[in-house]
């Protein structure tokens, strides 16, 4: 059932991400208030939806714990800062390699438990490798979002650009990350699978000529 859910809010967080392609994330469209509520239900629902895949592992996490338990009133509230801070681009940025990290993380999870390549030892730890990423990026979500939020933070435009910045960079890193590890998996059952001269199906799995 938990496998089930997770599905379907991943599979929600990538129609999302197609947003893109219809101009959502222009610079001048973050200024207009109906495009400010669907970022904010974009940033809830990639919330949830960590949660939701944090959820189905072995090594279930409380991410309700503590500062990242988004009150109403922080959603409510949500954007409600200066047009110069809402109308920085690194905000969609971060929001769509966030997508991207979902993206990546799912296809290359559902390819790894198919192929029967890696032994249940290492897919556990493949596991926690990812869990650990779902967890950072909770917490760089949950430091945009109070960011964005108005009477939340005592910071200036500049200040909160400039965290803004730092929390670009650590999503990228972690985007980055993900898929160098997932390569690198990729590459390890495909020698494995040759030992076994079942080349040709993991090249066929992992979308290899």
């Amino acid at each position: 059932m938990k496998r089930k859910i997770c599905l379907t809010m991943i599979f929600a967080l990538v129609l999302m991400s197609g947003i893109r392609a219809q101009g959502f994330y222009a610079q001048q469209l973050l200024l207009d208030v109906e495009k400010l509520g669907e970022l904010k239900q974009i940033l809830q629902d990639l919330k949830e939806g960590y949660q939701v895949l944090q959820s189905g592992y072995s090594t279930i996490r409380d991410v309700a714990r503590g500062s990242f338990n988004l009150h109403k009133a922080f959603l409510d509230g949500l954007l409600a800062v200066s047009p110069t801070v809402l109308s920085y681009e690194r905000i969609a940025e971060i929001a769509d390699l966030q997508v991207k990290i979902v993206q990546r993380y799912q296809a290359a999870w559902s390819r790894f438990r198919q192929d029967g390549n890696l032994r249940p030892d290492e897919l556990a730890l493949l596991g926690q490798v990812y869990d650990g990423v779902i967890a950072g990026c909770l917490d760089d979500l949950n430091d945009l979002v109070l960011l964005v939020t108005a009477d939340v933070l005592r910071a200036s435009d500049a200040e909160r650009m400039q965290e803004i910045d730092a929390i670009y960079y650590r999503v990228r890193a972690k985007f980055s990350f993900v898929d160098r590890v997932s390569n690198q998996t990729a590459l390890l059952s495909l020698q494995r699978a040759g030992e076994m001269g079942d080349v040709s199906i993991l090249k066929q799995l992992f979308g290899l000529k």
